[in-house]
């Protein structure tokens, strides 16, 4: 079975920071955040899942919230990471 996982670039981590709803609950660098990111891809995997790695735009991010009225925030990253096939 597949799922999905939002990944972040580096180049964007302040960027999405500024914009996010719940800047508390992030990790405080991307360093901190990518470390946790490849534990539970690891996780995922060895648990038989096929995670793949969705490289989040984070002006479609945007654009997508604003259309669904939503805050950008952990439910709307986790519907929109979703939202691919």
């Amino acid at each position: 079975m597949s799922l999905n996982l939002a990944y972040y670039r580096k180049s964007d981590w302040s960027k999405l920071i500024e914009m996010i709803d719940d800047p508390e609950k992030m990790h405080d660098t991307w360093e901190e955040w990518y470390q946790d990111f490849l534990k539970v891809e690891k996780q995922l995997k060895s648990s038989g899942f096929l995670p793949n790695r969705i490289e989040i735009d984070l002006d479609e991010l945007k654009a997508f919230c604003v259309q669904k009225g939503l805050k950008i925030d952990g439910k709307a990253r986790s519907l929109y990471v979703s939202s691919f096939q």
